[in-house]
């Protein structure tokens, strides 16, 4: 059951209108995660986001960043409601 709900989760991810955060973003969001901890051992270092053959400019990377706040907000506020308002989930 966990391993379909987690292909559902990618697939939606690949998908155009599911709903979900598109794999790329999910990919740039781990490629500025991982620069970040690069830059928590190296304070000085000057690593661009590169995407292919393009760097990602600073105000695109805010805005990745703030899609992903909002989109993990509405998340845990939707899901919030739906447990206050006692909804099964199964049967």
């Amino acid at each position: 059951m966990a391993l379909l709900i987690v292909i559902m989760a990618v697939g939606g991810c690949t998908g155009s209108t599911t709903g979900g955060i598109k794999a790329i973003r999910v990919y740039l969001l781990t490629r500025n995660a991982a620069q970040e901890m690069f830059h928590l051992i190296h304070p000085r270092a000057v690593t661009p986001v590169v995407l292919g053959d393009r760097m990602l400019p600073e105000r695109t990377r805010l805005g990745l960043l703030s899609f992903f706040f909002v989109y993990v907000a509405t998340l845990v506020v939707g899901t919030l409601l739906i447990a206050l308002h006692q909804v099964p989930l199964g049967q």
